[in-house]
């Protein structure tokens, strides 16, 4: 049997805490978890929990809830700090449902499950924390085609990986929460359903070679000249992993079928893709290419190579092309 304490009887600190933080949010939409109020209210919930918690103060977390996701919604376009917004609305939201009883939690998260279908239609579901993202995905792939759901966030989050100014420090940081999530999304969805058809549409779509194109540019760009220090140094970092991430994306499908590979993207795709890995992935690639059998593209990728920058790339090239010429 439950304990409840005088102080729960009274309230204590949760009700006034969840008061403040209605206000906040009713009063000033957009701010709301700006304010320490909600790491306050975890605070005294966590201290609480083992006793329980009043029928008015599960009644109040269901409100304070329910706000959390209205306003999660509330303008999920102005700028990337808004996007930020949305996502802190919904983790809010979700961290709260942990406290309740486990009835009225699962009917909470059910009702949190609409607002992230409103959110991925929105294209921002995916810019929400990876534990509490698997969470929502995993119960809307029960009820859905899993294909056609991950398809769905995935084919928004590339679009708003790019919506993005990447010369912008607030935004490119953005621009890499999404392509984390890429990353997230493409291996889960293997390892869950093993199902590797879908990486011959969603590796093309991450269009490396136009990322790889502003990664190259962005130093002696006007951009860069007239950013300060700090932002110059956040935005090359960020490209750096952006890029990072698409080529281990493209390296994880080569690995499963490079044929595939090699068939679907452009010969110029491939070149631009092999330029900017790193040497010793460069060097698997073409090693494991002149395996496969005769290939136009492979010439052609071995053959542009043999007029390289760096003698031992050319002499790689040379040397892999006589083999392969054969």
């Amino acid at each position: 049997m439950t304990i409840i304490h005088k102080e729960q009887q009274n309230g204590g600190d949760i009700i006034g805490l969840i008061s403040k933080l209605e206000k906040k949010i009713q009063r000033s939409p957009g701010c709301s978890y700006l304010y320490w109020y909600f790491d306050e209210l975890i605070g005294a919930l966590d201290s609480r929990k083992s006793d329980g918690f009043s029928n008015e103060e599960i009644a109040l977390l269901q409100g304070l809830i329910q706000d959390y996701a209205n306003d999660s919604t509330y303008n999920t376009y102005g700028s990337a700090n808004w996007v930020r917004y949305s996502v802190r609305c919904f983790y809010c939201a979700d961290r709260l449902t942990e406290y309740l009883p486990d009835v009225r939690k699962k009917s909470m998260e059910e009702f949190l499950s609409e607002y992230f279908v409103t959110l991925t239609d929105k294209r921002v579901a995916s810019a929400i924390d990876s534990d509490v993202l698997s969470k929502y995905v995993d119960k809307l792939a029960m009820s859905t085609n899993p294909m056609e759901l991950y398809d769905q966030l995935l084919s928004g989050t590339v679009r708003e990986s790019y919506m993005c100014r990447l010369w912008s420090a607030d935004e490119v940081t953005l621009a890499l929460r999404f392509t984390r999530a890429i990353d997230w999304l493409v291996r889960r969805y293997v390892d869950r359903y093993s199902d590797y058809s879908m990486l011959k549409s969603w590796i093309p779509a991450l269009d490396t070679v136009r990322l790889a194109d502003i990664w190259y540019k962005y130093p002696d760009s006007p951009n860069y000249e007239h950013a300060g220090r700090h932002t110059a140094e956040t935005v090359e970092k960020s490209l750096d992993e952006m890029l990072e991430i698409h080529l281990s994306l493209f390296g994880f499908w080569y690995e499963y079928k490079p044929q595939e590979v090699i068939d679907t993207l452009p010969l110029e795709t491939l070149i631009e893709i092999l330029e900017v890995s790193e040497d010793e992935e460069f060097d698997k690639t073409l090693h494991q290419m002149v395996t496969l059998p005769h290939n136009e593209k492979v010439m052609g990728i071995l053959e542009h190579f043999t007029h390289d920058d760096e003698v031992w790339i050319v002499n790689l090239a040379e040397s892999l092309l006589s083999q392969y010429g054969h």
